[in-house]
């Protein structure tokens, strides 16, 4: 089995990963997320035992799958803090808001997760904040625009708020307040 080019636990148990270019082990290493170099031995590490496969090949000379890191921010916490951000933007567009708000929390969670400790968790954080927020904004808006556009007291709701803007184009804005206080007592059953 070929593994892909990547960051795997390193097999001389010295850094925290090392990069398999795809056919071998590089001297590239990564310790707490910070790259280094570090030639790997001549000797293959101790207890490596041969793997059956040809060319001698040995268990060092192929990755074993585990978590894998890059050189820059992790790209669950980066979708976290680009979608929290779009939700705070945008939360006050009722049902697109909403849409982007959920989306920002569960990208929030899941980046959570597959964020190491100090490695992109203040983009996590920050996400979470803004997402939430949106979140909060994007409830808001969506439940009064639920309200402007229901039958019943919404739409009469809605319609109070036309009639107002038409009154404002032909009568004076005392006037109109009065039509629109007396339309929302009636909308209200004041």
């Amino acid at each position: 089995m070929r593994f892909p080019p990547a960051w795997y636990p390193d097999p001389t148990g010295r850094h925290d990963h090392r990069w398999w270019d795809g056919v071998a082990w590089t001297a590239h290493v990564a310790d707490a997320g910070r790259p280094g170099s570090d030639p790997l031995p001549a000797a293959p590490p101790a207890g490596d035992a041969p793997s059956g496969g040809t060319g001698g090949e040995t268990t060092a000379d192929r990755p074993t799958p585990g978590p894998t890191t890059t050189g820059g921010a992790p790209g669950a916490a980066v979708a976290a803090l680009a979608v929290g951000l779009s939700a705070a933007l945008l939360g006050w567009v009722p049902f697109l808001g909403l849409a982007v708000a959920i989306t920002a929390i569960v990208l929030v969670v899941v980046a959570r997760g597959r964020t190491a400790a100090g490695r992109g968790r203040g983009m996590v954080v920050v996400g979470g904040v803004a997402g939430g927020l949106g979140l909060v904004t994007a409830i808001a808006t969506t439940w009064i625009a639920v309200l402007l556009l229901a039958d019943g007291t919404g739409g009469r709701l809605g319609t109070a708020a036309r009639d107002y803007v038409t009154c404002l184009e032909s009568a004076p804005q005392d006037v109109c307040e009065r039509r629109l206080t007396e339309d929302l007592l009636d909308a209200f059953g004041g």
